[in-house]
């Protein structure tokens, strides 16, 4: 479609017209200096509670206040003792790739992280310790995986999603996108989580008490400018002069924090270890770095793991080829005409990460795997509005932090005690799967352990 319209082109998203954009300079003006006209997403058609407390759900001043409440919980002070927990989840992935390499050297990765990747999340955002490889039976395991099963190709997700017409129907007969069962696990752990902390017996550091720290503290100094948005009602009736958020707002917080963080993740590092693989003399460049910067995985912490230049250009790079999610969406709240195109209010409007991060315009030789490109030399050269694994502006991801602290501590800690090297069911190059980059039947490769 962009090579045949142009970056910027008019689509159908279901039976609603929409505008798609794969330029970054207009962008620019979307996203950023022109955000108080985009700050809403689209609506979903599942009136999901209370999922729709969630950020990515609240609109207008109510979103605002929500996001400036929390952010200081995500900030860069505040994830450094959130290491220690992420590092405790490592320990056990090591311990179990060492258990199964003894029977079998091939593994299939995506499950493997899939597993330290729920166990970090569950304690970091609920302080709960799960070990979903030794227990794969308890009852936040199951929940977990009946939420990470439910597939963009599910009936109801799809005909939901490209015919919106519906959502009355759907909401009307309580057809949720989870199940029920399910969604109310989540809630009884959050409720029961956030009380157990109100009356501060029971302090600990993951996401939910510094997220209820926030709210108590409400210390802005750390949440960023967000500029007055346009076209700001309230469709729900919800009181935005009600400063403190409510049970429901933090409990949807944490939820969907688990369930966008655990898939990401989990594919990130799946195709951080096919890359090793397939690019061998970057592998060991990797392995040299993590060696020399910390010579035990006690020294792990987030100031060195962040310090770690190679590791951060490896893992752009994996995110520029393969970004978290295709795209992303905005809607137009107040009519406005940017370099001569005319936004209407309550028009769609998608940005193509996919085609942008491989876009020759802003990349050279942009299939090539490089993280050449993210060196102190070469990546002041990108364009800002060209590479947006997380999104940019006010509404940009907030958990983009925690995410790649979560990958980049993963690799160090398992590079520094394996190899990854492709085998027999590995394919090369692989295909993508049906609703994720990831094949279908996973990413296979040869696991060997170090000296």
């Amino acid at each position: 479609m962009r090579l045949r319209h142009g970056p910027i082109y008019g689509i159908y998203f279901g039976s609603a017209p929409a505008i798609m954009i794969a330029d970054a300079d207009m962008l620019k003006e979307v996203l950023v200096r022109h955000f108080s006209h985009f700050h809403n997403r689209r609506e979903t058609p599942f009136d999901d509670y209370p999922l729709n407390k969630a950020l990515s759900r609240l609109e207008g001043a109510r979103w605002k206040l929500v996001r400036n409440t929390i952010t200081p919980a995500f900030s860069a002070s505040k994830m450094k003792p959130i290491s220690l927990l992420i590092n405790n989840c490592c320990d056990n992935l090591i311990k179990h790739m060492r258990s199964s390499i003894t029977t079998n050297p091939d593994i299939e990765v995506k499950r493997l992280y899939g597993n330290m990747t729920m166990d970090t999340i569950a304690q970091s955002a609920f302080g709960l310790e799960v070990d979903s490889q030794e227990n794969p039976k308890s009852p936040f395991v199951e929940h977990a995986k009946a939420v990470m099963n439910l597939k963009m190709y599910h009936p109801r997700v799809f005909i939901a999603l490209m015919v919106p017409q519906l959502a009355p129907i759907f909401n009307y007969f309580k057809l949720g996108l989870f199940p029920t069962r399910t969604k109310q696990f989540f809630m009884d752990v959050t409720t029961q989580a956030l009380n157990l902390r109100k009356d501060g017996k029971n302090k600990r550091v993951d996401i939910l008490q510094l997220m209820a720290d926030a709210q108590e503290n409400h210390d802005h100094s750390e949440s960023g400018e967000i500029p007055e948005l346009a076209g700001n009602k309230e469709k729900d009736g919800h009181s935005v002069m009600k400063k403190e958020l409510t049970m429901e707002e933090l409990m949807a917080q944490a939820v969907v924090f688990f369930l966008a963080g655990y898939e990401t993740t989990n594919v990130s590092l799946s195709l951080l270890s096919y890359l090793l693989a397939t690019n061998p003399d970057m592998q060991e460049k990797l392995y040299n770095e993590i060696q020399e910067a910390a010579l035990t995985s006690e020294s792990l912490s987030y100031d060195v793991v962040n310090k770690m230049e190679y590791l951060e250009m490896f893992v752009n790079e994996t995110l520029r080829l393969y970004p978290p999610a295709a795209f992303a969406d905005r809607v137009c709240t107040q009519d406005i005409t940017i370099n001569n195109i005319n936004f209407t209010k309550g028009t769609k409007v998608f940005y193509y990460i996919y085609s942008l991060h491989r876009d020759p315009k802003y990349w050279e030789d942009p299939e090539k795997f490089d993280p050449e490109r993210f060196s102190k030399d070469n990546k002041d050269k990108i364009h800002p509005f060209a590479y947006l694994p997380f999104g940019t502006g006010p509404r940009n991801c907030i958990g983009m932090r925690f995410a790649l602290l979560v990958v980049k501590t993963a690799i160090a800690r398992v590079i520094q005690k394996f190899r990854f090297e492709p085998c027999e069911k590995t394919q090369i190059p692989f295909k993508l799967g049906k609703s994720t980059i990831i094949p279908d039947e996973g990413i296979t490769l040869r696991v060997i352990a170090r000296e």
